[in-house]
């Protein structure tokens, strides 16, 4: 829940100072599964009964109404 009361208005924040446009987040295993876990409508306590191997990939596409769609989850480059 901490990580989650940090994640949301800095998240907020850069999406509202970068709308538009592409940004990139890089973060570690919990943040991933909590943004994608929000994207998908998951309560956050289910946010680890989907992979996320190390290294992987995730593309979220925010709308301009603030809608999150995953466009791309646990890619993995060279794995099938």
């Amino acid at each position: 829940q901490d990580v989650a009361a940090r994640l949301w208005p800095a998240l907020e924040r850069r999406l509202a100072e970068h709308a538009g446009e592409t940004l990139a987040l890089v973060a570690h295993n919990s943040v991933n599964r909590l943004v994608l876990g929000r994207a998908l409508g998951l309560p956050e306590g289910q946010v680890f009964e989907f992979d996320q191997d190390f290294g992987c990939v995730n593309r979220v596409c925010y709308e301009a109404d603030g809608r999150a769609r995953v466009a791309l989850l646990n890619w993995t480059p060279g794995c099938p």
